[in-house]
């Protein structure tokens, strides 16, 4: 039998950073940009636009390209 092991801190930091992403968006603010959703969460934008790629293609954001939001 092997040991489970342990989540890292990283990773249950990303998830705690989706999360609020998530919940940054909301019925007055259906769209942002990704500077604008760093900025206000106090994120780096590199980290952010990870985060985002990955929820865009797991289907839970829509992308514009055409807005850039």
């Amino acid at each position: 039998m092997r040991a489970r092991r342990k989540p890292s801190g990283q990773s249950v930091k990303s998830g705690q950073r989706v999360l609020k992403i998530l919940e940054y968006f909301d019925i007055s603010r259906p769209e942002a940009t990704i500077s604008a959703i760093a900025q206000e969460l106090g994120y780096p934008i590199s980290s952010t636009a990870a985060l985002i790629h990955t929820l865009v293609h797991a289907g839970y954001l829509l992308h514009d390209t055409k807005r850039r939001s």
